[in-house]
């Protein structure tokens, strides 16, 4: 991971003063970015960039309550002023100070909106003007949680996920609206699950607090090194093999045998059971146990579903849910035999999370949706069954494949014509960040885009 392309560059992180926000400043300023800290607590900061100044860049401390309207704008004005233009905003700032609908407390209401909505968007508008106005090719980073995809059975965290699930749509109506703007800049939405911070212990009294943060989290160093990955993904860039074609594998291979691993083609229809099974057998006899598993393999002949036809239905079926879930419990039978520590990645689409506009492309977003609810569904059994195995989801948009010549022909080809799309090494870059976090943590979801794309 680098950021030489923001060397020098203005980073605005709110809420740096601890937990997440602390590391990622750390991180920021040990890469050689210039960072403009904000927090109320703003000695904490200038603690902070004391024990930094030998480092490549240099911290900043802003003091700043990002409940006062006033008091953000004042410190944007001053930040351009005395640093130079934006480059990257990372909106980390959260709250949540323990309240209940039925019963709440309005004044606490208003202060975890407030902060968690209003000052996140305010934030945003004055970075993405100081970008706009000098043409950056800049960088939005918005600090979510997973309580921002589903909400949490914990009293007293009953405001905290409503706001989080608007930062969810503010991510994706403010990438919408710079999309419409023409504008050179990313947005990206980070959910970590629970971390351990001060986070919830600020929320209750120590003998209140849920049994659920007895269990280990994930550290703020964690989140703090996704975001630096985020960032470092090329400008373009919005965050065994095993084929029936077996000589382009070995061609593969050959070109590869000087690298430090090796590449072992076979020969595999996805769509045959008794295939899938006996390649596992295998791999596994003549290579050793089973580590890692991408399930890349998908397929989506043109097809409708009014007057489609049965045998790309199963074909698409076959290959994308049945072969997936096949490869999958025999790399899984194999790591379980052997306790490994392994990793399960399927290939997803954007297209298993909203459905696209694409005549004769019906069946194909059906069998990814199913691959979504299958990674969730694989996660719950692994976690139900205590094996240390991780389980994600990459979910990259268009990318620069031969699967529209191949699968929807000449004219699904002209289609995408004029489309910006992901290289394959885009996609394999994500792949390879997603295997080599460290084994605590678990990235179930990474949806990957083309800067600029519409869908």
């Amino acid at each position: 991971m680098s950021l030489e392309r923001f060397v020098g560059k203005v980073a605005v992180v709110t809420g740096a003063s601890a937990g997440i926000g602390r590391e990622l400043v750390k991180a920021l300023v040990k890469e050689g970015v210039t960072v403009a800290g904000l927090a109320r607590r703003s000695e904490r900061i200038e603690e902070i960039a004391q024990e930094l100044k030998n480092e490549k860049g240099k911290l900043h401390a802003f003091k700043c309550d990002l409940t006062k309207d006033e008091e953000i704008l004042a410190t944007f004005k001053k930040i351009t002023e005395t640093l130079g233009p934006i480059s990257i905003l990372v909106n980390n700032a959260g709250l949540s100070p323990a309240t209940e609908l039925i019963d709440g407390d309005i004044s606490k209401w208003r202060q975890i909106i407030d902060t968690n909505i209003l000052a996140l968007s305010i934030c945003t508008r004055e970075a993405i003007a100081s970008m706009k106005a000098n043409n950056i090719k800049g960088h939005i980073v918005h600090i979510n949680s997973i309580a921002g995809h589903m909400p949490l059975d914990l009293v007293g965290f009953s405001v905290y996920p409503a706001t989080k699930y608007a930062v969810t749509a503010l991510t994706e109506s403010l990438r919408r609206e710079i999309n419409r703007n023409g504008l050179p800049i990313k947005v990206t939405s980070v959910s970590p699950g629970y971390v351990e911070t001060d986070f919830f212990v600020s929320m209750y009294d120590s003998k209140d607090l849920p049994a659920y943060l007895e269990r280990s989290g994930l550290k703020a160093k964690d989140v703090a090194d996704t975001v630096v990955y985020v960032l470092s993904t090329p400008e373009h860039v919005n965050v065994a093999g095993i084929s029936r074609r077996v000589e382009r594998v070995q061609e593969h291979a050959n070109q590869l045998k000087n690298g430090n691993g090796s590449l072992h083609p076979f020969k595999c229809d996805l769509t045959k059971d008794k295939e899938i099974l006996d390649t596992f057998k295998k791999i596994i006899e003549t290579l050793g146990p089973i580590h890692i598993l991408v399930n890349n393999a998908g397929v989506a002949p043109a097809t409708a579903l009014i007057d489609g036809d049965i045998k790309r239905w199963r074909q698409i079926i076959d290959t994308n849910v049945i072969g997936l879930s096949i490869c999958t419990r025999e790399a899984i039978a194999n790591m379980k035999a052997n306790n490994t520590k392994g990793h399960i990645v399927h290939v997803n689409s954007v297209l298993g999370h909203e459905i696209g506009e694409f005549p004769y492309l019906s069946v194909y977003p059906g069998s990814k949706h199913a691959v979504t609810a299958l990674t969730e569904c694989l996660r719950r059994e692994i976690n139900r069954n205590n094996l240390p195995i991780k389980i994600t989801s990459v979910s990259p948009g268009g990318v620069s494949t031969e699967f529209a010549e191949v699968n929807l022909g000449a004219e699904g080809v002209k289609r995408f014509e004029n489309v910006p799309l992901l290289s394959a090494d885009d996609v394999a870059d994500t792949i390879v960040y997603v295997l080599s976090t460290p084994e605590h943590v678990n990235i179930r979801e990474l949806t990957v885009n083309i800067q600029g794309q519409l869908y």
